[in-house]
């Protein structure tokens, strides 16, 4: 039929197939919910029917309306928000409840592609960058004060759309290593962590003489810092400042020699001197964490055994149910740990180790690859999209998706710390699943329209 024409078919079937998928895993662990899903499911195929019939320019005009809703639903969590599991993050109308950060994250979405797609837009300009800091900078803000970890970290997501769209890789730099830093600095004394800087700057500008490309450049400064580090930190530490001490001679002399820019030089110094202080500050900040949040870091590195009756039973019955499905599986609802409701929340954001557990290593790849196919190929139709706010909105979805996969999944295994991050179209939850069904066809709408589009 020629109105089917546009139509994302491999899309929509992967959309289908892990929103049915869940609905079988969350009647495995609690039938009464997954009755609520296939319900929530119906509602979300319905309002996802009304977008797909409305007008595609209507998300583009109503962009700022349904940011700026999306920003007062957030701020009316404070005086009205239903307090959950410790976040205030919630309304509750009887026995419905809706958590208005993940319809924020649409706003946001809309209101980025509208601002990037405009004729003004220029990252190069500050006003432009600003501008479109604040439009992810404000909700975010917000959450951050509710406090919500966990959907904090997902507004990043959007920085991959902008960084599409010419904005500096820098920043992304700059935030992984600060990140880097301060995990690190949890696990090893900060002078440790210092020498560590100091080295990776110093073999930097070592390897930046040889003049190789940036690709080779990279990858022979990981190789020689992994090498150096490793045994420096078996045989003897002293050994790591040594080998800085002599890096740091040799450097001076080459810059005298070379006649190396000293700005460059004070720069080097400047942020390993900042650096330090991040360093130095981490255990202080880490002792004025609440005792759930500082637990739930450490966990990653003392294991979850050292804090099973607090922040690490829930990581310890998740590995637990997820090895012991081996390699196919213990079978559909033949879960010990599933069926015994060891895992709390195992229904929302744990439910992977359900699918570990029943469907066993294979099972699980199947639906990681799954995740995977479907978000490449949101990324893919996003990059032919005709529109600019198109291909804004697509990257933007496929990156939330992205980061809520990612963290997920860490967190179900053990990689990354707990927090409140739904498997998306998987966990448990009304508001989760319409959000991400209402993104779902918004995109394939706008798909579907530029696919029609004779321009």
């Amino acid at each position: 039929m020629k109105w089917t024409e546009g139509i994302d078919k491999l899309g929509l079937g992967l959309y289908f197939l892990l929103c049915i998928f869940a609905i079988a895993n969350i009647y495995s662990v609690d039938e009464g919910l997954g009755k609520k899903q296939l319900i929530f499911f119906g509602i979300s195929i319905f309002v996802g029917l009304i977008i797909f019939f409305s007008r595609s320019k209507f998300f583009e005009n109503m962009s700022g309306i349904i940011y700026i809703g999306g920003v007062l639903l957030l701020i009316g969590l404070f005086p009205f928000g239903k307090e959950i599991l410790g976040q205030k993050n919630w309304y509750k109308f009887g026995s419905f409840t809706m958590q208005p950060v993940e319809f924020a994250k649409i706003g946001v979405a809309l209101m980025l592609a509208n601002y990037v797609s405009g004729p003004e837009y220029n990252l190069k300009n500050r006003k432009s960058l600003l501008t479109t800091l604040a439009i992810v900078g404000i909700p975010a803000v917000v959450v951050l004060a509710i406090p919500d970890v966990g959907s904090l970290l997902v507004f990043t997501a959007f920085f991959i759309a902008l960084y599409r769209e010419g904005l500096s890789g820098w920043l992304f730099g700059i935030g992984f290593t600060l990140a880097a830093v301060f995990l690190t600095s949890i696990a090893l004394p900060p002078l440790y962590v210092i020498l560590f800087m100091i080295l990776i700057a110093e073999i930097a500008i070592a390897i930046s003489m040889l003049r190789l490309s940036l690709d080779l450049l990279i990858i022979l400064g990981i190789i020689v810092v992994l090498v150096i580090s490793y045994f420096a930190l078996i045989f003897n530490p002293f050994i790591l400042m040594g080998i800085v001490i002599m890096g740091g001679i040799f450097l001076i002399i080459k810059a005298f020699k070379d006649s190396i820019d000293i700005i460059s030089i004070v720069s080097v110094v400047s942020v390993i001197l900042f650096l330090s202080l991040i360093s130095f500050g981490t255990p202080y900040i880490l002792e004025k964490m609440p005792k759930h949040q500082r637990e739930r870091i450490e966990v990653l590195y003392k294991g979850e055994k050292a804090f099973r009756d607090t922040s690490g039973y829930n990581l310890l019955y998740s590995k637990t149910a997820i090895g012991s499905g081996g390699m196919w599986g213990k079978g559909y609802r033949e879960g010990s740990v599933t069926q015994g409701k060891f895992v709390p929340e195992q229904e929302t954001d744990y439910i992977f180790c359900t699918v570990g557990e029943e469907w066993g290593f294979v099972g699980s790849t199947v639906l990681v690859l799954c995740y995977m196919v479907f978000i490449g190929r949101i990324y893919y139709l996003a990059e032919q999209q005709k529109s600019a706010f198109n291909r804004v909105f697509g990257y933007s979805f496929a990156s939330i998706l992205l980061m809520h996969f990612s963290i997920n999944l860490g967190m179900v295994m053990g990689l990354f710390p707990t927090v409140g991050i739904p498997l998306p179209y998987f966990s448990y939850g009304g508001s989760s699943l319409l959000a991400f069904s209402m993104m779902t066809f918004i995109f394939f709408k706008l798909n579907y329209a530029d696919k029609n589009s004779l321009v």
